[in-house]
């Protein structure tokens, strides 16, 4: 739990008809689903290019999201980012988590693109559906690494969200910001802010000013219906299990919080179909780099990725006598680790996964890191998938280029 027991926040009277009596629409009890589906409109068919490593919003399109967006910020830098405008990342963190967008190369470009089968699930919903499925998106599902702030997944969003609720709203109902720019930088962090701001936890008055180098907030004053979800999604919310679902699961569902609000919420009865990886067939072809020492390796997907790691470790002259893992970024750009079966209570293990079920395309990586000790860090680049192939007994080295280092150096040295 995240909490002890005196610490749960039981619902009275009042709060329950609070929550029976609240519509949810596209812009009650706040604007995220319509700022959500404005968003969908501007990625369309073509998709929203991207930039950078991250895959974030190409900064050229920015002014444009921001003013379609409820609640835009008007800033004078130069350059901006993604991150500093605080609802667009917010808003970029939830297309990722839903799945319903993803990277994708078209020409030259990375483009996000949207996966019509998941979009039209999404369609299918209502808008209590939409909006809870939001929900959990931003606080079960949503890694802040797909933000590149850290490595965290669930439970971070709703722990910093609710020490930003209990520091300044135990006793008050609003509170006057310092307007410094560090001021929200960890609790709640400023896109953990601006989607309080979107669902309708709390409002926002801005500084009446036209630009400014940040968003900068006059008051934030919390609702009666973000005065009871907050503190009670906080207060029912079994970590440990949800956690174990995450690691045992590999996709976390939606509907995780159905139960405990569809006796408020009568509307809630479907949920958004979750991301699938699809199994790639036939031979895949990596080229496994080491510095500038490669070597070509082919494997069928049906393999696993033991074979893999024990192929790498032949071609490059290493013997086995060490720990090993496999990492990646998934569809929603977390990254998976899938270590050596010795790394015992760290799920998922390479002799579990197959090859295949990564759902890798050409051009896409992993890293294979060797001796947890010496630390031998490969890339491993798929080249290219031969469907017409896909029956290998074992895994094949293909070409060497390079002397491999030598894994142990010189005895004196």
């Amino acid at each position: 739990m995240l909490r002890n027991n005196s610490e749960l926040f039981h619902l009275t009277k009042e709060n329950i008809q609070i929550l029976q009596k609240q519509a949810i629409s596209n812009e009650v009890p706040g604007s995220i689903l319509k700022d959500f589906d404005a968003m969908l409109d501007i990625i369309g068919e073509k998709g929203i290019e991207t930039a950078g490593k991250y895959e974030f919003f190409a900064m050229g399109r920015l002014a444009e999201i921001n003013a379609r967006l409820t609640h835009s910020v008007h800033l004078s830098l130069q350059r901006p980012q993604q991150k500093s405008f605080p609802h667009i990342n917010g808003i970029y963190l939830l297309l990722r988590a839903t799945g319903i967008v993803f990277p994708k190369d078209i020409g030259k470009k990375r483009v996000l693109v949207l996966d019509e089968t998941i979009l039209q699930s999404w369609r299918g919903l209502n808008f209590t559906e939409k909006y809870f499925t939001l929900l959990e998106a931003w606080l079960l599902h949503g890694d802040e690494e797909i933000l590149r702030e850290h490595s965290h997944g669930f439970p971070y969003h709703l722990l910093k969200c609710q020490r930003f609720w209990s520091r300044n709203f135990d006793k008050a109902k609003t509170v006057k910001p310092s307007q410094k720019k560090d001021e929200f930088n960890y609790a709640p962090e400023w896109y953990n802010l601006a989607l309080m701001q979107m669902f309708g936890f709390i409002t926002i008055k801005p500084v009446p000013k036209k630009v400014e180098k940040f968003w900068l907030i006059k008051q934030i004053q919390r609702t009666d219906f973000g005065s009871i979800m907050i503190p009670w999604l906080y207060s029912v919310v079994e970590v440990g299990e949800i956690e174990w679902k995450i690691i045992d699961g590999k996709n976390l569902p939606f509907g995780e919080w159905q139960t405990d609000l569809q006796a408020f919420f009568p509307e809630w009865k479907n949920n958004l179909i979750g991301v699938e990886s699809k199994f790639q067939k036939g031979t895949h072809v990596f080229k496994v780099a080491l510095g500038k020492v490669w070597r070509r390796i082919a494997i069928s997907g049906n393999h696993e990725l033991e074979l893999l790691s024990d192929a790498i470790l032949e071609a490059f002259d290493f013997d086995h006598a060490h720990l090993y893992q496999f990492n990646y970024r998934n569809k929603k750009g977390v990254t998976i680790n899938v270590n050596a079966p010795e790394v015992e209570d760290e799920p998922p293990f390479t002799t579990e996964v197959l090859v295949g079920s990564l759902d890798l395309k050409p051009g896409d990586s992993l890293k294979y890191i060797f001796d947890f000790g010496d630390y031998w860090e490969f890339a491993v680049i798929l080249e290219k998938v031969e469907v017409d192939n896909n029956v290998i007994s074992k895994p094949a080295i293909l070409k060497f280029h390079g002397e491999a280092p030598k894994q142990y150096g010189d005895y004196e040295d």
